[in-house]
């Protein structure tokens, strides 16, 4: 994986923690705004509740302050009435103005108790004010300072987020590096030990094949090469002589190679198969044509049965025992002599006996190519 796939990978990671690390400390810094802001407004309601007794309170001392005016007018003029009686001068001019007097003095105290009684109420209310002009100042402060903090929080985290994601894509990267430079080590290793065998067994006179067969499975690997061997080892072992594994294993590995779908690696490898078979027989002066056929030569007499073609088979096979064939060229070879034989006597009346009788005789590939020799197919 390149460094760039790394970085993006690990940004993208990083960065993702980081969004929840924010959101997180965001959350969190709102709930401790609203427990500042409720403790504020606990503290400011404390303090105004203080001062909202005091206004309660003037009126109550207003009160008492009224009753001792009233109640010293009246002594006063008690007195005045007294003293006037005293004197035998109760209806007199003096009578009426000090009795005047006393009224205007009432009045004025009252007044005065009055003033002082809103001047109490106006401090008590200027100063509830201000205690929640000065809650709302505080929380507004105190918002600030979380809001920068908030800020100067996800700053900072996206900031190590980047730098961890560059730091560890940086690790992941020369892991890479280190791990690919030692599979490297390893497989020219493997190469050196596989070519190394493989030169062995060729020195001993083991053909090409066989050898780097040899060589592959004492030292595997997946590449092309290693396929094909491994494959031409196992039809080795499934009784292919070296020229026909070759060539199965050549097609195989073709089909493979070019992405091929298990139908067409199945496909090219019977094709390999059948003529590399081809080949080998031509080679060999067969005449693919030139079956034995039983019957005196007349086309009635010939038999179409099963029995029929297991005897045609079996004397084409012996037919071909003078031959330096292999086993699947000479299962090729009886294949075509016999459907070539039966061609002689195909017609329309005894074709499916024809088919049913070569196919109680050969399968696969094989029956394919005794029906297309026969023309049935």
């Amino acid at each position: 994986m390149s460094y760039e796939t790394h970085l993006k990978d690990q940004k993208k990671k990083h960065n993702a923690e980081a969004d929840a690390d924010i959101a997180q400390y965001e959350k969190d810094n709102a709930a401790l705004k609203e427990q500042i802001n409720a403790s504020l407004d606990a503290a400011a309601e404390s303090q105004a509740g203080v001062y909202r007794q005091e206004i309660e309170q003037a009126p109550l001392d207003s009160r008492a302050l009224y009753d001792q005016n009233a109640m010293r007018e009246a002594i006063d003029r008690k007195k005045i009435q007294e003293s006037l009686a005293n004197m035998g001068m109760t209806d007199s001019g003096l009578s009426s103005s000090m009795q005047t007097a006393l009224t205007v003095q009432k009045s004025r105290a009252d007044n005065s108790v009055r003033a002082a009684e809103q001047q109490r109420i106006r401090a008590a209310e200027s100063t509830i004010d201000q205690i929640f002009a000065n809650k709302e100042q505080q929380k507004a402060q105190k918002g600030i300072e979380i809001d920068q903090d908030t800020a100067a929080y996800a700053r900072t985290r996206r900031e190590n987020a980047n730098a961890m994601a560059t730091e560890t894509a940086t690790a992941l990267h020369n892991a890479d590096v280190e791990a690919q430079n030692n599979a490297l080590k390893v497989l020219q290793e493997q190469q050196n030990k596989r070519a190394a065998m493989a030169q062995s067994f060729i020195n001993k006179g083991v053909k090409n094949s066989e050898a780097w067969a040899q060589a592959y499975y004492a030292y595997p690997d997946d590449s092309t090469e290693g396929v094909k061997y491994a494959y031409y080892k196992q039809l080795r072992e499934n009784g292919y002589d070296s020229e026909y594994a070759n060539a199965m294993s050549d097609a195989y590995t073709n089909a493979y190679g070019a992405r091929g779908t298990e139908e067409q690696v199945n496909q090219a490898v019977v094709l390999a198969l059948m003529a590399t078979a081809d080949e080998e027989v031509r080679k060999a002066g067969v005449d693919l044509q030139g079956g034995v056929v039983f019957g005196g030569g007349t086309r009635e007499k010939y038999n179409p049965t099963a029995d029929y073609a297991a005897r045609i088979a079996s004397a084409n096979m012996a037919k071909l025992a003078d031959k330096q064939l292999s086993d699947t060229g000479r299962m090729y070879a009886t294949a075509c002599m016999t459907g070539a034989a039966y061609a002689e006597i195909l017609n329309d009346a005894n074709a499916q006996q024809i088919g049913e009788a070569l196919a109680q005789n050969f399968s696969g590939i094989y029956l394919e190519i005794a029906l297309s020799y026969a023309g049935l197919e």
